[in-house]
């Protein structure tokens, strides 16, 4: 099978973000995730940590929740959550709320290689 070339259009314009339709019974209702594009996630990482040097620290405040809210949208793809509301989202069942970071995170590309690099990468090596 020949390989084709893509132009820089094609790659623009093509729809490369997963979206999963999850039912979540305490809720009675679906909700959809979407895996976070490059530049989320990048905005993401950067607000994992919190001071500089020696004291740089890995920032777990509402860490599920900033997730879910980061990749939880509507039918068409748009943001339910903004960021003023991720304190709301966090007082949520943590089971569900778990239930949909570990989806958030598979979808999004975030993986234990990465976890680890994030807890090598702050100043303690352990999560506050």
């Amino acid at each position: 099978m020949e390989k084709k070339k893509l132009t820089k259009e094609e790659i623009i314009n093509c729809s490369d973000l997963p979206v999963e339709e999850i039912y979540v019974p305490e809720w009675k209702g679906i909700v959809y995730l979407r895996g976070m594009n490059a530049s989320e996630r990048d905005e993401f990482e950067a607000q994992l940590f919190v001071g500089e040097g020696k004291d740089r620290k890995l920032n777990i405040k509402n860490l599920r929740a900033r997730l879910v809210a980061l990749t939880c949208v509507d039918e068409k793809g748009a943001n339910l959550f903004t960021p003023d509301e991720v304190e709301k989202l966090g007082k949520k069942s943590a089971t569900v709320i778990n239930r949909l970071f570990d989806k958030a995170q598979k979808l999004s590309g975030i993986g234990q290689t990465d976890i680890d690099d994030y807890l090598k990468n702050s100043g303690s090596g352990q999560p506050d």
